[in-house]
């Protein structure tokens, strides 16, 4: 707030979320570490396009701050840089000046000052000889005033606590690792390393290990790990090395603002010394956080560094000490934990005999298929394997587990919240974590990992569901395999799910590089067709499919209405088409303002005989599917079949989703099914595991699978094939653009009709909004039912005043609050 006339509610909002702008500041903060380190590895782009898509959120709300500032006077920091102006052109600082100034400010104030403050108040709390020292300081400079605000002569004034604070530093670098590029050969034993590479071109960069020189005996002596400031008795540093004291950097790259750093955390400290003493609580020792080793493991997660504040009463107050190692000691003992889990990484585990649970959770068939496909890979691998929905367990079934046994979470998130077949597990999971940070901890013995699933287009709730499930199984007792991988809808989706489940088989011991596939694996089989009944043909359409319906909660209902509302395209979109829709409610459903219509499409006839023809089928024959999977691994609309007798045509219809792109999997089971050399040998560069570029060339053509059969016309399919590796037909959600005071027996739609060529030339049509726009009023029908969308709601006061924010057809839900408000 004073620096930037702001308050980001740094601690936690009401409802113990971070607010968004320090959730996306913390992540940008470990991204620049690790792009630093491991950028050059960034072969998918992967890691760039997820930092620029959180710094343009970023770069936004801190446009919304320099602009609160400029709309109204302060004295804050921020309001002294808009009114600086170089002494000489008159110049003030631009705005994306402005923004450098502040991310400098936050980086230098943020989680340095925190950390550097934390372990100060820990060395301080636990060594009893320093903080006499640091109050007799205190003391002669401030006299008993205790509350008197600290001038810049008071903390010049004030050796000993900088020696405290650079100690404090030393032990417990906030930056642990700092980068360089090379500007000249540099020797190093019987190498040398040149500016440009091996090659002379691009970079040669050069990592130190701050903390490893900070803590190294060679410099600091035996007692190195040990907490004591008279190290940095001006006479003793004379001897030192140039760098051999580098928490901030050194030579021209030192770091712009370490001065800002400790002067906050000094003035802090002479604030809260004067007012407390401090003691360390005995029951309560410090945990290093595995992911960084400068930082104590968060109270959320089960650690924290507590302290205990007294009033004082005096300067010479007397409380008793509790004996604490120092920060070093407590990093030095996380660096052999975690060496020793590594070596154990190295020892190769027979996968028969490990049992593993696959726990999916996602509402539209992206997720649930990922697990099937980490389903079939782990069977294949000999794990003993069970794939489940996550509302077919609580906690306490995952008790039951084997000792050592492994959880593999994949879950998604929507707008924010968890899909519906989570919400039961999540609640149970939220109150298991809540006992487990009391100290029971039901889940010890049990390994993890999780895979959350999002889309970076709304950034602060981004795979929020699956970073909830990884922090409360944690919580739970559970050994966390590795760090959570988030799988972007928006990027590279396919490339993120497909190394996380490489990673999760290596860490379980399964594998190593030298076995890693170098194609990726087709899915495997588990459908059969038989023949069906030929007297039994006309029982689809009397009884099996109003059945199906029926078990999925869907109706056929009446489409009423159906008119183009767009008038004329413009030039530059002539396939701008958007329809104002009307249909009639299905029996007995009611809706509310926000809900949606979950409407269920269908191939057209013209893409099913296409599909028929090229398998050599006929479309209206049935037959009888059975699977090998177990009963809780089907999906329900196909378990609801299994036995009946289907025409081929509605199982094309319904199920395969022929016009999306096929996935380097499906590639790999129609490179088995391709019949020619040549067709084998043009798809096997879109399947490889370690170089995806020749896929994602091909998939950004945006070829369908009737592309891919005409590509590769040797390739020859079985209809169960066809159905066991393209993408199940998903519903569609349309957002309701009536309301029920003015429409109680039908819902209106404000739907734009997807059509444009792709880049491979090709039409494109989308596959619910073509259907859709193709009906005609009171003679079409639609598949579909109402959809509830409790969190978008208007408030329950009509008289509270709204704003609708929008673009295109997401005027839809809005258009149903106005008619809500109006009538």
């Amino acid at each position: 707030k004073v620096g930037f006339a702001y308050d980001p509610n740094m601690l936690a909002r009401h409802d113990g979320e971070p607010e968004p702008f320090v959730q996306v500041f913390d992540e940008l903060l470990e991204m620049s570490i690790s792009a630093a380190l491991y950028g050059a590895f960034d072969v998918t782009g992967r890691m760039q396009k997820k930092f620029q898509t959180k710094t343009d959120f970023l770069n936004g709300s801190l446009d919304e701050m320099i602009e609160g500032a400029r709309s109204q006077p302060g004295t804050s920091l921020l309001h002294h840089l808009l009114g600086t102006r170089c002494p000489i052109t008159g110049r003030g600082l631009d705005q994306s000046e402005l923004r450098d100034q502040l991310i400098t400010l936050l980086v230098a104030g943020h989680k340095t000052t925190t950390l550097l403050l934390t372990w100060s108040l820990w060395h301080l709390a636990t060594n009893g000889r320093a903080e006499s020292h640091v109050l007799s300081e205190l003391q002669q400079v401030f006299g008993d005033d205790m509350r008197r605000l600290p001038t810049g002569d008071d903390l010049r004034s004030l050796p000993y606590l900088d020696k405290v604070i650079k100690e404090t530093l030393r032990l417990a670098s906030p930056v642990q690792v700092a980068q360089r590029g090379l500007t000249q050969p540099v020797e190093v034993g019987e190498y040398t390393l040149l500016p440009g590479g091996h090659k002379g071109r691009g970079n040669s960069w050069v990592a130190l290990h701050i903390m490893g020189i900070s803590h190294s005996k060679k410099y600091w002596g035996d007692d190195a790990l040990d907490f004591n400031p008279e190290r940095f008795d001006p006479q003793k540093m004379k001897a030192w090395h140039p760098f051999q004291y580098v928490p901030f950097g050194g030579g021209r790259r030192l770091c712009i603002g370490n001065l800002f750093a400790i002067t906050q955390v000094k003035t802090a400290l002479t604030m809260i010394l004067r007012k407390y003493s401090l003691r360390a609580v005995p029951d309560k020792p410090v945990t290093i956080d595995p992911a960084d080793l400068a930082t104590p493991l968060s109270a959320a997660k089960g650690g924290g560094v507590w302290l205990r504040f007294y009033e004082r009463t005096g300067w010479d107050q007397k409380i008793a000490f509790t004996a604490q190692v120092s920060a070093g000691a407590l990093m030095q003992q996380a660096r052999r934990m975690d060496d020793d889990a590594n070596a154990g990484q190295c020892v190769k585990v027979d996968a028969r005999g490990q049992e593993l649970l696959i726990l999916w959770g996602g509402e539209f068939g992206t997720t649930k298929k990922l697990a099937e496909s980490l389903y079939d890979a782990a069977r294949a691998s000999g794990f003993t394997v069970t794939m489940v929905s996550s509302d077919e367990v609580t906690v306490t079934d995952l008790t039951g587990l084997s000792s050592g046994a492994a959880v593999a979470v994949l879950m998604a998130t929507y707008n924010g919240h968890p899909p519906a077949n989570a919400e039961r597990f999540l609640s149970s999971l939220q109150t298991a974590a809540e006992e487990g940070d009391q100290g029971k901890k039901i889940l010890n013995g049990k390994r993890f990992a999780v895979l959350a699933i999002g889309n970076s287009n709304w950034i602060s709730t981004f795979a929020k569901t699956g970073q909830q499930m990884d922090d409360l199984l944690g919580r739970c007792g559970a050994d966390r395999l590795f760090p959570v991988e988030i799988a972007d809808k928006n990027s590279t989706f396919r490339q993120d799910a497909l190394a996380w489940r490489q990673a999760l088989f290596s860490k379980l011991g399964t594998t190593n590089a030298a076995q890693m596939p170098t194609v990726v694996d087709a899915p495997a089989s588990y459908l059969t067709f038989e023949a069906g009944s030929p007297e039994l043909q006309g029982e689809w359409q009397d009884v099996t499919e109003p059945a199906l319906r029926a078990h999925l909660g869907y109706h056929q209902c009446q489409l009423l209405n159906n008119i183009e509302i767009c008038g004329q395209p413009p030039a530059s979109d002539p396939y701008r088409s958007v329809r104002q829709v009307e249909i009639a409610l299905p029996p007995g459903a009611t809706y509310e303002c926000g809900d949606h219509l979950e409407v269920l499409p269908m191939n057209a006839p013209a893409v099913v005989q296409s599909v028929c023809n090229f398998l050599n089928l006929e479309v209206h024959p049935t037959v009888r599917p059975s699977s090998s999977r177990s009963e809780t691994d089907r999906d329900t609309r196909g378990s609801f079949l299994l036995g009946k007798n289907v025409p081929v045509g509605a199982i094309i219809a319904l199920y395969c989703d022929v016009l999306s792109i096929p996935s380097q999997e499906a590639l790999a089971a129609l490179a088995d099914a391709a019949q020619e050399v040549r067709d084998k040998d043009s798809i096997h560069p879109l399947i490889q595991v370690d170089d995806s570029s020749a896929y994602d060339s091909w998939r950004a053509q945006q070829k369908t699978f009737l592309d891919a059969f005409q590509d590769w016309p040797s390739i020859s399919l079985t209809l169960a094939r066809l159905v066991e590796i393209t993408p199940r037909i998903q519903p569609r959600l349309y957002s309701i653009a009536s309301s029920p005071c003015t429409h109680p027996k039908s819902v209106e739609l404000c739907m734009g009709v997807v059509r444009y060529d792709a880049p491979c030339g090709a039409a494109r049509h989308g596959l619910a909004s073509s259907m859709i726009a193709g009906k005609l009023a009171h003679q079409g029908s639609v598949v579909c039912k109402v959809k509830k969308a409790p969190h978008m709601r208007l408030p329950a006061d009509p008289a509270v005043p709204i704003i609708c924010v929008c673009g295109g057809t997401g005027i839809a839900p809005f258009l149903g609050f106005l008619q809500e408000r109006m009538a």
